[in-house]
């Protein structure tokens, strides 16, 4: 059973641990702060989405009691129907009243499928607020290695060039650290479609990953531009890993 669904906790562990080594790596730098509130925003999430899966009973008792209470006023319509046009039973098959009588049927039904879908609307409704709240932190991490161009160490800086504030070895592992806390916000995003099985809810958690996944493929391009150069940059601090000397 460990390995056929997500472990919450081990995401949270990830998480906090993740922003440790953020931290202790660049202590003064924004993604510090964002791999820290990703943390703090885990263990939200992950509260969130077990509660995803627990129905509103209250809710549910209210929907039963507005959906036998729309039967009674039906069947009243029904009766009343048939006293004004003057009819029985026998006689409900003459087009006046059979009309009549559809049509209130037709009505209590898409107000009994509303009410007993309204918890369930609710529940929808608090979880792709929450998924969207992930999605706004995926971009927020994909502005931060936004500007992280590894080309740049392979051309002259003009007046308005980012700043080239971190050696080659530390800028790969500030665009690992952005993949790995994208990789963390599409795993919150499947608790949600794991805790509720809902089309709408898996569509939109789906999107995250999908989201997550094409912004961490863009920051694995940068890192394969970045290898040759971190290497370089490892020969020179220490000549005797040069495959050449």
């Amino acid at each position: 059973m460990a390995y056929s669904e997500l472990q919450s906790d081990k995401i949270e562990s990830t998480a906090r641990e993740l922003a440790l080594r953020v931290s202790e790596r660049f202590p003064e730098n924004g993604i510090a702060r964002v791999g820290t509130a990703l943390a703090e925003l885990s263990t939200l999430h992950i509260a969130y989405a077990g509660k995803a899966r627990d129905r509103n009973w209250l809710m549910q008792v209210i929907s039963v009691l507005l959906v036998l209470a729309g039967l009674s006023a039906a069947g009243w319509g029904v009766w009343q129907l048939l006293e004004l046009f003057g009819m029985d039973a026998n006689e409900l098959g003459s087009i006046q009243g059979l009309d009549s009588v559809l049509n209130i049927m037709i009505v209590t039904g898409a107000a009994i499928w509303f009410v007993l879908n309204l918890e369930t609307r609710q529940r929808r409704a608090r979880v792709l607020a929450r998924l969207h709240e992930l999605r706004a932190l995926a971009h927020v991490i994909d502005m931060h290695q936004l500007r992280k161009d590894p080309t740049a160490y392979y051309r002259p800086p003009t007046a308005h060039s980012p700043n080239r504030d971190l050696s080659e070895s530390n800028l790969m592992a500030y665009l690992d650290y952005c993949a790995e806390m994208l990789a963390i916000i599409g795993k919150l995003a499947a608790l949600y479609m794991q805790n509720m099985n809902d089309a709408i809810v898996i569509d939109a958690a789906n999107d995250i990953e999908s989201l997550t996944g094409g912004f961490s493929q863009k920051i694995w391009l940068k890192i394969s531009v970045l290898q040759p150069l971190a290497e370089a940059e490892r020969c020179a601090a220490d000549p005797s890993l040069n495959p050449l000397s």
